[in-house]
């Protein structure tokens, strides 16, 4: 009798092991069921996490087979989010193109917005989401800080915003290989835009080859190369670089922020600023030797060019201080340098 006892609570206790194990396995299934519905129901392959979602899908300890690329923003007016989100929107396309939320795929990755709300700031305080867009990556390898190591980037006013920087960002730590796709007409736009400057170019040049033979029309050209190149045109482009810098201080001002505060970083209006500068600095001297001062009149232009000359150096010379306090131009080499003879 009391074999079959022992011999019954062993089946018990087996049977209550594999319901356990089937209840677990088929949560996780109904999870990654949910994700995926809900990922194939949004208008962007976006999720809209709720508080209640966040705290049941994002902050949970147990595993996951699966990764998600959070985004915390805001919908209030922000400039810099806006970019965030849009860059973000993009490469969600890129993989909603690859399927990668995908139930039957091998780690699917799915992506989400988490926007700050009032009734969400009890919450926000608690992760200490402070700074806002965030971008983290929620997976197996995440720490229990959400904020806390390499899979977490929190972007400010002076991060690099490039599309393929954080493109790579989010490939690394979902060890996914996603490339942007590019729309029917941007491919047409990037194959014939090159043809038409050509053709637009030959055309000009032959209407009005008398212009080009004027010098002043060739210096007016250099100003503009000068203009684009040393404002920083390409970069501009290629790191999609807003014209200004938005922040929000203790009390959530807007802060509009013209010069960078980082030598390895501009904004694209500071750069055509102080290439302006460079061009209104030079082009008053070359002013001032070309100008005949024998009359009055000259005599006025004179002053004028040189006290333009000074204006737009001491000018260059303050936004070099802001950006590095311990800039000081000299002939010298820096004592730091300076290792002896050679």
């Amino acid at each position: 009798v009391h074999g079959d006892n022992r011999i019954n609570m062993g089946l018990h206790k087996a049977s209550f092991f594999v319901l356990w194990f089937i209840l677990v396995l088929s949560y996780g299934v109904d999870e990654l069921d949910f994700l995926s519905n809900i990922t194939e129901a949004s208008e962007k392959g976006v999720i809209i996490f709720t508080g209640n979602l966040f705290e049941k899908h994002i902050v949970g300890k147990r595993q996951r087979k699966y990764s998600v690329v959070l985004l915390i923003t805001t919908r209030v007016k922000c400039y810099f989010c806006d970019i965030i989100q849009a860059i973000f929107e993009a490469i969600t396309l890129g993989y909603k193109l690859e399927n990668s939320y995908v139930k039957g795929k091998n780690n699917p990755v799915y992506f989400g917005v988490l926007y700050y709300a009032k009734e969400h700031h009890a919450m926000f305080a608690k992760y200490g989401f402070r700074d806002l867009p965030i971008l983290s990556i929620v997976n197996n390898e995440m720490k229990n800080n959400m904020l806390s190591g390499e899979s977490s980037h929190i972007f400010t006013s002076e991060s690099i915003i490039e599309k393929t920087a954080i493109l790579s960002f989010i490939n690394t730590h979902t060890h996914s290989k996603i490339t942007l796709p590019k729309k029917f007409t941007e491919n047409l736009l990037d194959m014939s835009l090159p043809l038409l400057v050509v053709i637009l170019g030959i055309i000009v040049i032959v209407k009005y080859r008398e212009a080009f033979r004027n010098p002043l029309c060739w210096f007016a050209a250099s100003c503009v190369i000068i203009l684009i190149c040393c404002g920083g045109g390409v970069y501009n482009v290629l790191h999609n670089t807003p014209l200004v810098g938005v922040s929000k201080d203790k009390n959530g001002n807007t802060i509009y922020q013209v010069i960078s505060g980082s030598l390895r970083h501009q904004y694209g209006g500071e750069g055509y600023f102080a290439a302006l500068l460079v061009l209104l600095s030079g082009g008053s001297l070359i002013s001032l030797v070309m100008l005949h001062r024998g009359k009055v009149l000259g005599r006025v232009l004179g002053y004028f060019l040189i006290i333009t000359f000074l204006g737009t150096s001491w000018a260059l010379y303050e936004m070099y201080k802001f950006k590095s306090p311990s800039y000081d131009p000299s002939f010298e080499s820096p004592e730091r340098y300076i290792k002896g003879p050679l």
